[in-house]
């Protein structure tokens, strides 16, 4: 199935926020962190239903080579980007 995508306002800020730190701990490696999110995202967009369930209709996955996961839900033909989110963070304060 051929899914739109959308994120949210406060996955949009995760991800920015996330890239400008890591662009200022080495040029490049924000390109890098947005790289592994939009692997992530392409196999999220293929697989969405195989992904399971963390809690409520969450699902989520982790990027590879940055400490992140991907929270995104599945609406009819719409997949939600939620949070993009450091595995250092509590995942119960996303959901606020």
């Amino acid at each position: 199935m051929n899914y739109l995508l959308e994120f949210t306002a406060a996955a949009k800020a995760d991800l920015l926020e996330s890239y400008d730190w890591y662009q200022q701990k080495l040029s490049g490696l924000g390109d890098d962190f947005l790289d592994a999110v939009e692997e992530q995202i392409y196999f999220i967009l293929n697989n969405a239903t195989s992904v399971a369930i963390f809690v409520d209709d969450y699902r989520k996955v982790n990027t590879k080579r940055f400490p992140f996961k991907i929270i995104f839900s599945v609406n009819k033909s719409t997949i939600i980007i939620e949070a993009v989110y450091h595995h250092n963070r509590d995942i119960k304060k996303w959901k606020r």
